[in-house]
């Protein structure tokens, strides 16, 4: 017989099977969860939650560590309408879950989180992303604190990406990552990202990039250096795109790395 700890596992693995094509993230939900146990961040933020696939995975990462805390943003429009909750209600059954009875959206994917031992390393947040407004993050718990890993799966046009790099990137750690899913699935979005991290690391900043920064963040993000990936899923659709930006101080070598006894005399 199964102990608790296997069953969560399983549910969480159904999860991805069952609502991961939803938003395409039934493969990269496990990936998440495999780079947030390798990286061991204590501050992570999700924008836009969809019904929790990636949120529920990297929550378990942050579980598994034993540190850390997840805080995923949506609106929840999409599962306004009963009938819309209502099928996901049905979906989670399908999952094993077959008493989650939450009113809205939020409350549901709660639920879920406290099946799967989860609360308390998550926070799910009901509100609705303003990128254009400065200071928007300011209301959130996470205001204050240095950030170490932020998923954004919620718009990804090159304005979108401007804006999220705009408010993040002087938030975040001197080892922290930066993922945007599907900015390669776009021409505009992946030539805007690629040019916006170039620009950083030439110790250029784009003023339209730096709107709104306070004094000293300028020099916190140059003294960065920006690594850039694209990541493609081969067996999904054109959608099925995350572009990575991983940042580490500035210098010639990763920042763990030792010196050794190779280097020339």
């Amino acid at each position: 017989m199964k102990d608790d700890a296997s069953r969560r596992t399983d549910t969480l693995t159904r999860i991805a099977e069952v609502l991961g094509p939803m938003y395409g993230s039934e493969r990269l939900a496990p990936f998440l969860y495999a780079h947030l146990r390798m990286r061991a961040p204590r501050t992570v933020v999700e924008l836009g939650t969809g019904v929790g696939v990636s949120s529920f995975w990297m929550a378990k990462a942050l579980e598994d560590n034993g540190h850390g805390h997840l805080w995923t943003i949506d609106s929840f429009d999409a599962l306004r309408d009963p009938v819309e909750l209502r099928a996901l209600r049905d979906l989670l059954g399908a999952c094993g879950l077959t008493d989650v009875v939450g009113a809205d959206a939020p409350a549901l994917l709660r639920e879920v989180a406290e099946r799967l031992g989860l609360s308390s390393r998550m926070s799910i947040i009901p509100s609705r992303l303003n990128l254009d407004q400065d200071g928007h993050f300011a209301r959130y718990d996470f205001s204050s604190k240095t950030l170490d890993f932020v998923f954004s799966d919620f718009l990804h046009g090159p304005d979108h990406i401007e804006r999220i790099l705009g408010h993040f990137l002087p938030r975040m750690s001197d080892a922290a990552a930066i993922l945007i899913d599907s900015v390669a699935s776009e021409v505009a979005s992946y030539l805007a990202v690629e040019r916006f991290v170039a620009d950083l690391n030439s110790g250029r900043t784009p003023p339209s990039l730096s709107r709104g920064w306070l004094p000293g963040d300028h020099d916190a993000v140059s003294a960065r250096t920006y690594r850039l990936l694209h990541l493609r899923d081969q067996t999904g659709g054109p959608q099925r795109t995350t572009t990575w930006i991983d940042i580490e101080p500035r210098r010639p070598w990763p920042s763990d790395a030792a010196l050794g006894d190779h280097l020339p005399r």
